[in-house]
């Protein structure tokens, strides 16, 4: 198989790994902060929504097992990503879930799963994630609006029933148009960044191949030289 394909397949690795470790320092770093405020507010020890973030953390770690098995198992690294990305906007809808749904102030989160999507897919895979991000905060606040689920111990005046229904679709349009703003800008970027490694693996092969044939010039007219002394020594 010729290098040159495996190198953009060596890079998702590569950046997978790093994805990995940076998601198991934030889910620390954000659930564990979450938790120390879900208990400071809540007279439960083991309130639902204490549980749920428990689980969130036991799942990361989890997940970050099983995606590190199939890295060194699996040679499709690119449907790995994509596999993990899916997840992980699951992950973000629970936590918004939790921690609020309609008030949460975690939906960005839902921007920060585009944009490392952005660097790890083509730029219609970062808008496929982009449009399930949206549909699931769409689906979350309507469901919310419309009395079908409600978010853990949530006041009443927080919900978005308790909100006009045209400031409820202003938040869902924003948060759509931000999620799709961010998958077109970032997938930009990384396009950029993609297309300037491109052409620097190019221009290093041509140098390498320059400095081949510079070395096998040397060698050339070193062994001229030697014939052409050689000569005069017999002449």
């Amino acid at each position: 198989m010729n290098p040159k394909s495996q190198a953009p397949e060596g890079d998702i690795k590569h950046k997978l790994k790093w994805l990995m470790i940076y998601r198991i320092l934030f889910s620390i770093l954000l659930l564990g902060s979450t938790i120390i405020l879900q208990v400071g507010h809540s007279s439960v020890p083991l309130s639902p929504a204490l549980v749920v973030l428990y689980g969130l953390v036991a799942a990361v770690f989890l997940l970050s097992f099983l995606y590190g098995l199939a890295l060194y198992r699996l040679k499709r690294f690119r449907l790995i990503a994509y596999a993990q990305i899916l997840i992980d906007t699951f992950i973000v809808t629970v936590i918004i879930f939790v921690t609020g749904n309609y008030s949460s102030i975690f939906s960005f989160l839902y921007l920060v799963v585009i944009i490392y999507a952005s660097i790890l897919v083509p730029i219609r895979g970062t808008i496929v994630i982009a449009a399930v991000c949206s549909i699931q905060f769409g689906i979350m606040v309507d469901f919310e609006y419309y009395g079908v689920i409600l978010p853990f111990e949530t006041d009443d005046v927080l919900l978005a029933s308790a909100y006009p229904w045209n400031q409820v679709f202003y938040k869902i349009l924003i948060t759509i148009t931000a999620c799709f703003a961010v998958a077109f800008l970032s997938s930009f970027l990384s396009e950029q960044v993609r297309r300037t490694r491109k052409e620097l693996r190019i221009m290093e092969d041509h140098v390498t191949r320059v400095d081949k044939m510079a070395a096998i010039g040397e060698m050339a007219a070193g062994c001229l030289m030697l014939i052409y002394y050689s000569f005069r020594a017999d002449t």
